[in-house]
């Protein structure tokens, strides 16, 4: 079988990493980044070539494309601090960037695209489990947190009205992937990090702070299943077609606490932060659409709570 030449830009990321190494087992895999996140190449396979790469450079993007099958774009500004913080950043990465890659795309003949999407484009969605079919929504345009859902939305967008008819594409939406090497603007390496930050106070419990008191909830799904879950879409997924990815066991974020708890055999004493303006309450993802080409779920929340727990725990 003749393998493909992919591209995978921004592909240094936490799953853009695991993008790269699922892929390279049957693939050609360049990977493109500025590797701001990853500068060693942590947890990327060896068979993965590396081009260091300025999305928002024309000329390096097209030269980068050049005799490449696939491209995956996956480069974007993330973490909640930085969409309150960085809006504009967040927002050069996302529209110059994909139109840079779709440009690119066009002038080399790449025969097919996939773009990485997010669940923050739906919000605070009307319906959950949430399905591909719900309205996507930018509820406070004033709201500089939704620099992000605001440029995911504008990327398919483009995908589905911009992108050269010839050229079929893939979008997917990740909903809280989690796992080792995620960096620690995430909930569940926050936790992880204040755990072991923590002093016991006089009732021999640890004081950890909690956004809404643990009330909110989501679906979490850990890195090897999202790999999984991706190269079934590779593999199996129709043309300009859009996929949740992750888990339909929706938890309360309290729940996390209580798994951690018990595998960290520490108390907590919770003390309740207010969530910041334009927070989501539930989401969790309906992912029949992927079911239905084979997927499911096999890592439990516990097993990959102990896994990222082990991986952070080694870091710190």
């Amino acid at each position: 079988m003749i393998k493909k030449n992919v591209l995978v830009i921004g592909g240094s990321g936490f799953i853009g990493a695991e993008i790269c190494n699922t892929l390279s087992k049957t693939e050609n895999v360049i990977c493109a980044d500025n590797y701001s996140r990853n500068e060693q190449k942590i947890n990327i396979s060896s068979n993965v070539s590396h081009e260091e790469l300025d999305i928002t450079d024309f000329n390096k993007v097209s030269l980068i494309c050049k005799n490449m099958d696939v491209v995956i774009n996956l480069a974007f500004i993330n973490g909640t601090r930085n969409f309150y913080e960085r809006p504009r950043d967040v927002f050069k990465v996302a529209l110059e960037g994909q139109l840079n890659v779709m440009r690119a795309i066009d002038d080399n003949n790449v025969k097919r695209f996939i773009y990485a999407s997010s669940s923050e484009v739906y919000q605070t969605p009307e319906i959950v489990p949430t399905s591909e079919k719900v309205k996507l929504v930018i509820p406070d345009i004033m709201n500089p947190r939704y620099s992000y859902g605001g440029g995911k939305i504008v990327g398919e967008l483009m995908c589905v009205h911009y992108l050269p008819k010839r050229v079929p594409y893939q979008i997917f939406r990740p909903h809280n992937i989690y796992g080792p090497n995620m960096g620690f603007e995430h909930v569940i390496p926050e936790f992880i990090k204040k755990i072991y930050q923590s002093k016991e106070n006089l009732n021999n419990k640890f004081p950890i702070k909690v956004q809404g008191g643990g009330l909110s909830s989501r679906s979490f799904c850990y890195l090897k299943d999202f790999g999984r879950a991706f190269r079934i879409m590779w593999e199996k997924g129709g043309e300009n077609q859009i996929y949740n990815i992750g888990t339909d066991k929706e938890v309360k974020i309290l729940e996390i606490l209580n798994i951690l708890s018990r595998i960290t055999n520490k108390e907590f004493d919770l003390i309740e932060e207010d969530l910041p303006l334009g927070s989501t309450e539930r989401r969790c993802p309906d992912i029949s659409k992927l079911k239905k080409l084979g997927y499911s779920p096999i890592y439990s929340l516990e097993e990959g709570l102990q896994k990222t727990h082990d991986w952070y725990l080694n870091y710190l």
